[in-house]
């Protein structure tokens, strides 16, 4: 299974790799009203372009902090 980590003070998203495809789970602030929210994706791409659009974070931004891991 392959997963990626990014990680701030308010943020944690994870890109899981799963049977049926690939997801997004995204991690908010524990006081938000949306504290948990999962994407499902049809690719990595699409989960790359998914968390892009909404905090900023490209394929380019993981590989530099090096914040990506396997499992």
């Amino acid at each position: 299974m392959l997963k990626f980590l990014y990680k701030n003070e308010f943020i944690k998203l994870i890109i899981e790799e799963d049977v049926i495809g690939f997801y997004l789970i995204v991690y908010k602030d524990p006081y938000s009203e949306t504290s948990n929210q999962d994407y499902l994706t049809d690719s990595l791409e699409d989960a790359f372009q998914k968390s892009e659009e909404g905090f900023g974070i490209t394929k380019e931004n993981w590989v530099s902090q090096n914040i990506s891991l396997q499992t």
